[in-house]
């Protein structure tokens, strides 16, 4: 069985470009915090607040991923 070949905008080439960026952010982030002493409770509200980024990034993500599979090619004619 063949590989499926989807259409991708340039659009959604930069959104997961995004993506990109933002999971290596989040893991600076992560790692930053690792390496600072502070009290529970900043730890707790920046954990909250990269949780809540990381949701809404993987949310965003799947939305993408339904689009990109909407766009499935098909028949695609083979030129000689």
């Amino acid at each position: 069985m063949a590989d499926k070949k989807y259409e991708i905008t340039q659009s959604q080439l930069f959104q997961l470009q995004h993506f990109k960026r933002m999971f290596e952010f989040h893991a600076e982030r992560i790692e930053k915090l690792c390496s600072e002493e502070q009290a529970d409770i900043v730890y707790g509200f920046e954990l909250g607040k990269i949780h809540s980024d990381l949701i809404q990034h993987f949310m965003n993500f799947m939305e993408l991923e339904d689009e990109i599979f909407e766009q499935e090619i098909k028949n695609e004619s083979k030129t000689i």
